[in-house]
């Protein structure tokens, strides 16, 4: 299936290399906050605050300047917005805040099985689309 964004089709990007890509992620992310709780000895419950606002720095970083994190580009995806009176940063911020939210609360997986083309929830709200990058 493709999309058109900006006068440009692309092809909506698989869920299943959505699904490696956040792997990915969750794994380079788990390796960064297990040694860094080690060296630390941070408790647990700043830990799992801890564990938020890095997920939110690494994504909202790697996505503004990279139109994706680590995950995403080794998959070949990209994040796209489509509503253009808003600033790319804010777009993306709402993503990952919205993504961390419905991540934490599961229900992000049970709708990702019911919304057309398998584009979560975040993006919708965001506005934004998972496309194949083919550059």
């Amino acid at each position: 299936m493709t999309v058109n964004v900006s006068g440009q089709t692309f092809q909506y990007s698989p869920s299943w290399k959505r699904i490696i890509a956040q792997a990915i992620d969750f794994g380079l992310l788990g390796l960064f906050s297990i040694s860094l709780h080690m060296i630390f000895l941070i408790p647990i419950p700043i830990f799992k605050w801890t564990l938020f606002w890095i997920y939110m720095m690494y994504s909202i970083l790697f996505d503004y300047h990279q139109h994706g994190t680590v995950g995403k580009q080794i998959m070949k995806i990209k994040i796209l917005k489509t509503y253009d009176h808003r600033t790319y940063l804010l777009t993306i911020f709402y993503r990952n805040f919205v993504k961390a939210i419905m991540t934490i609360l599961v229900f992000e997986a049970v709708l990702l099985l019911l919304v057309p083309y398998r584009q979560g929830f975040h993006n919708h709200i965001a506005k934004c689309v998972i496309v194949d990058d083919l550059t």
